[in-house]
């Protein structure tokens, strides 16, 4: 929402500061690293469900 609300003023015509946008899109990918990294361990680990949680509460 953040990096929407900082690429906005660029489509009414002015202009965008490539320094906060930047910073902006850093945060976002060091905010969701952590969960690709965790996840990327439990598949090494072979830490995986059988079948799928929905299935599994019928």
């Amino acid at each position: 929402m953040l990096l929407i609300s900082e690429l906005l003023p660029g489509f009414t015509g002015h202009m965008i500061s490539a320094q906060n946008v930047l910073a902006d899109g850093l945060g976002v990918l060091m905010a969701a690293a952590p969960i690709y990294v965790a996840r990327f361990r439990q598949i090494q680990q072979g830490d995986t469900r059988p079948e799928s949680r929905r299935s599994a509460d019928n």
